[in-house]
């Protein structure tokens, strides 16, 4: 009987030990499966963040803009809402890349994108859309004279000189053409062509000039 005893909780023991080694599989299997998943998510976050994003300035790009102008032109058919497309041209960037190299050029481009975003509001969207193109998106009402001083800061902030590695100092101005929709429900590809066309005009004007188109095509 003691010997049959002693067998049962030899076996009870080995089955415990079995159970608790099978567990800690288990849970390590879970815990790796759990990182995977997490790598996963942030592979994935990270892959959807590089095609919104400029990885020159970080700044949004081309197609984060159009989507972002696309879901305010969406709710423009819903809602009375006042939105302004700042389209941006460097003055005189070409010389500079030419002249010193494409890593100047884009420490050039690096600091213009610092310049105009610390010249919006937080909620604003800055985008570089190409070579020296940028356009800002601003998403709330604004005073037409509270904009016209914007643009003069942009155009005074990205005049200021830049220290190149080389400790060599350049300037660079730009050309702005502004679109809005006045309230008006609109199309993200109208009102971006529209600002494009007002950037046309500015460039006509001179260098480091604004245009602001005075109608908006729906």
């Amino acid at each position: 009987m003691l010997e049959a005893n002693q067998t049962l909780q030899d076996y009870q023991a080995e089955l415990e030990k079995h159970v608790a080694a099978r567990t800690q599989e288990l849970q390590q299997s879970l815990e790796d499966l759990q990182h995977e998943v997490e790598k996963s998510e942030k592979l994935q976050s990270q892959l959807e963040y590089e095609s919104l994003h400029d990885n020159l300035t970080n700044l949004a790009n081309r197609k984060y803009l159009f989507k972002e102008l696309s879901r305010l032109a969406s709710k423009s058919e819903r809602n009375k809402i006042e939105v302004y497309v700042l389209y941006l041209d460097l003055d005189d960037f070409k010389p500079i890349n030419d002249d010193f190299g494409h890593k100047s050029g884009d420490l050039v481009l690096r600091t213009v994108a610092q310049r105009l975003t610390s010249e919006v509001r937080g909620y604003d969207l800055v985008a570089r859309i190409g070579g020296d193109e940028f356009v800002v998106l601003l998403m709330e009402p604004l005073h037409f004279g509270v904009l016209e001083q914007l643009c003069k800061r942009l155009l005074s902030s990205i005049q200021q000189p830049i220290q190149l590695e080389s400790d060599q100092i350049v300037q660079c101005g730009c050309s702005i053409g502004v679109a809005g929709n006045y309230n008006q429900q609109f199309k993200a590809e109208n009102l971006l062509h529209q600002a494009d066309q007002s950037l046309y005009e500015a460039k006509n004007k001179g260098k480091n000039q604004v245009h602001f188109a005075m109608s908006h095509e729906q």
